[in-house]
C-alpha cells in the first residue's frame, strides 16, 4: 500500500535506528499525515496502521514518534520538510499538517523540553509557508541559497565478511608435479630395483656338485680350507695309508 509507505520505513527506523541518517537524504514518501495523526493520538489511524502492518499499536505509536523526531523535525529540514509536505502541495494540505502536528506537540500533551524546540521549529516553518506571499519569498531564498556539495566517496578495498561460526577454508598451494615428471620418476626407480637384483653376490654359496667334486680332489686326511675339517678315509687304501702314516720304517 502507498499511503502506508512512511509507516513501513518509521518501522525499519524503529528496528535499526541508525538508519536515521540515510533515510534524511532521501524523499518524504506517501503517508506522512498518517504518522503525524498517530503521534496526535488519532484512534482511527492508529487501527488502521494496526491492520495494514500487524504491529502492536505501542510499537506503531514509537515507530511514529521517532520518524517524526528524527526525519521530519531534524534540524537541517527545510520548511517544507518539517511540514511533513512536498514544494508543490496546497495551502490546505499545510493547513491540514500544521494543524496535527501542533496537535502533538501541544504542551498539555508533551511537556518535554524536545517537543518545546519541536514546536519552536514546526511554527517557523509555518510562518515562512502561510500565505502565498511568504511561501513565494521563501521559495525565492531557497533557490538563491548555495546548495551543498555532495560528500565525495572514496573508493575502498571491500573487507570480507567474517562469521565467528563459519570455519574458512585453507588453501593450500599445488604441489602436485605433471604426468610426465611422475612416469620418469616411476621408471628410474623400477630400473634402479632391476639393477640391484641383478648384481652377482660377492661370495656365492657353492652348489652341491662344486662341493662333491672339491671333497674327491682332496687328499685323504687333508683339511677344507672352507670348513678346516678333514676329510675321512673312504677306501682301503684310503685307511692303510692313514694307519701307516707317521710309523718308521721296518
Amino acid at each position: 500500500m502507498a499511503a502506508a509507505r512512511a509507516l513501513y520505513v518509521a518501522l525499519d527506523l524503529a528496528r535499526v535506528p541508525t538508519l536515521a541518517g540515510l533515510i534524511r537524504e532521501q524523499p518524504l514518501p506517501p503517508g506522512i499525515l498518517m504518522l503525524i495523526k498517530i503521534g496526535a493520538g488519532s484512534q482511527e489511524a492508529l487501527e488502521d496502521a494496526v491492520c495494514s502492518t500487524g504491529e502492536s499499536p505501542g510499537r506503531i505509536r514509537e515507530a511514529a514518534a521517532l520518524y517524526l523526531e528524527q526525519v521530519l523535525l531534524a534540524g537541517n529540514s527545510d520548511s517544507y520538510r518539517t511540514l511533513g509536505v512536498e514544494p508543490d502541495a496546497s495551502q490546505e494540505t499545510l493547513r491540514e499538517h500544521m494543524r496535527w502536528l501542533m496537535k502533538w506537540l501541544h504542551p498539555d500533551r508533551n511537556r518535554s523540553d524536545w517537543e518545546v524546540v519541536f514546536a519552536e521549529r514546526v511554527i517557523a516553518a509555518w510562518q515562512d509557508l502561510k500565505s502565498p506571499e511568504r511561501r513565494a519569498a521563501y521559495d525565492r531564498s531557497l533557490q538563491l541559497a548555495p546548495r551543498p556539495k555532495p560528500a565525495r566517496r572514496v573508493k575502498s578495498r571491500p573487507v570480507p565478511l567474517r562469521l565467528p561460526w563459519r570455519i574458512e577454508p585453507v588453501v593450500r598451494a599445488d604441489t602436485s608435479r605433471p604426468w610426465y615428471r611422475r612416469i620418469l620418476l616411476t621408471a628410474a626407480a623400477a630400473a634402479t630395483v632391476a639393477a640391484v637384483l641383478l648384481l652377482p653376490s660377492p661370495n656365492p654359496e657353492p652348489t652341491a656338485t662344486v662341493m662333491a667334486e672339491q671333497v674327491g680332489n682332496r687328499q685323504p686326511g687333508a683339511r677344507d680350507p672352507q670348513t678346516n675339517v678333514g676329510r675321512a678315509p673312504t677306501s682301503p687304501g684310503d685307511i692303510q695309508t692313514v694307519s701307516t702314516a707317521g710309523r718308521p720304517p721296518k
